[in-house]
């Protein structure tokens, strides 16, 4: 019941994809190897544009 009550207000709010995606992350080791590559991958790309938008 307490469950159901949460997933009600998460579902309400707009934020049961990215809580269910934030316990997917603690749970597997591979997906956050996977999203922490991306996130330096990316902000490489950011940081790289940034300096050649400033060169």
């Amino acid at each position: 019941m307490k469950q159901e009550s949460k997933d009600n207000a998460l579902l309400a709010t707009g934020l049961l994809t990215e809580f269910a995606f934030l316990q997917s992350l603690i749970k597997s080791k591979t997906l956050f190897v996977m999203c922490l590559i991306g996130i330096v991958i990316f902000g490489g790309l950011g940081l790289f544009l940034y300096k050649m938008a400033g060169a």
